[in-house]
């Protein structure tokens, strides 16, 4: 009787298994050197809930809309590692396009992604993960996260985007812009040499990094990656270019009412906070540049080195602070008009002042 049931147990889990298999969906592989008439927005059309389309290829003229939950963009059908140091190595495909994500979950990975508009566009509540893309010479910004959207970023390049125009008063693109109560976390992301910018956040959103996700084995992918932000023009290796105050282009902008929480960092450029913004920057990290504090905004700089070994944080640079704000550092605080010079190796007890 034993064995009956188990010959019958087995057959019936083998034809389970066949049937399984016959009707299982085929991954989608959307190949643009093959067949330039090969449609990205077609495919995201026919997909389903938890599908991904990997992309092969030099997709020209692909603006591609994903209004549907949990589809996943892959430029990586091998499965390669990620070097975070240089994300278009694992990209099968580069995207001459917008990608807009509407009021949906999603994912985009491996992709190299340029273009005449903005790079990624995520709108509507939306929640997209990007990882490892390389998101270039868009000639508006690179990633917008817009009403009340998410993104998470990890291991990704932002560079040259916002280049429709030279004068960076003309336009205001930048890297990565967040507004309208939207939110950015990020994680080994390299944001330089973007037009006006190369991180924006307004209009009450916040931007946090530091070591928040799982880390994977990889070429590149040390554990707790810095994210590095460099403006346009400043060397950091020299210091050249990364003092000025003329308006742009800049590091980081943190307006009306924006939050910005630096754990793992480093600032190459200029930082402006206004309108009742905050910025904190801590754990282990360096700016080389001015820091500009205006309008009822907070900064607050702390070094830990003191109590925790390996929290260091540097800044060179010349802090400005008007307009009701505030700036503190470490357990300090330097009160409203503080101006001065603060440099050196480490951060000092005192701030200068007028």
């Amino acid at each position: 009787m034993t064995s009956k049931f188990l010959l019958l147990f087995g057959g019936f889990a083998l034809a389970t298994a066949l049937a399984s298999t016959a009707h299982a969906k085929p991954a989608t592989v959307v190949n643009c050197d093959a067949n330039r008439n090969n449609d990205i927005q077609a495919a995201v059309d026919a997909a389903s809930p938890g599908d991904t389309i990997f992309i092969n290829g030099n997709c020209t003229d692909q603006n591609v809309s994903i209004t549907k939950d949990d589809i996943t963009l892959s430029g990586n059908e091998a499965d390669a590692a990620c070097n975070r140091a240089d994300p278009s190595a694992s990209a099968d495909a580069t995207i001459h396009g917008t990608i807009t994500v509407d009021g949906v979950r999603a994912k985009i990975e491996h992709l190299v992604i340029t273009g005449s508009g903005g790079g990624v566009t995520i709108i509507n509540r939306a929640d997209v993960d990007l990882t490892c893309n390389d998101i270039s010479d868009n000639e508006e910004e690179g990633v917008g996260v817009i009403r009340s959207s998410n993104a998470v970023l990890r291991d990704n390049t932002l560079s040259g985007n916002g280049r429709r125009e030279t004068d960076p008063s003309i336009f205001f693109d930048c890297g990565l812009f967040a507004v309208d109560a939207s939110s950015v976390r990020s994680e080994g992301n390299t944001y330089e040499d973007n037009q006006y910018c190369a991180v924006e956040i307004d209009r009450q959103s916040s931007f946090r990094n530091g070591a928040f996700l799982p880390r994977q084995a990889g070429p590149g992918q040390p554990a707790n990656e810095k994210d590095v932000f460099t403006e346009l023009g400043c060397d950091p290796g020299t210091g050249t270019g990364c003092f000025t105050t003329d308006g742009g282009p800049v590091a980081l902008v943190v307006f009306n009412g924006g939050l910005v929480d630096l754990r793992n960092s480093e600032v190459n450029g200029e930082i402006e906070v206004t309108a009742t913004s905050s910025l904190r920057f801590d754990a282990d990290g360096k700016i080389q540049g001015n820091i500009l504090n205006t309008i009822n905004s907070i900064i607050r700089i702390r070094n830990r080195e003191k109590f925790l070994g390996d929290r260091q944080v540097t800044f060179d640079g010349t802090l400005i602070c008007d307009g009701s704000s505030q700036a503190y550092f470490s357990s300090v605080q330097c009160g409203e008009t503080c101006s001065g010079i603060i440099g050196g190796d480490t951060l000092p007890n005192t701030c200068g002042g007028p």
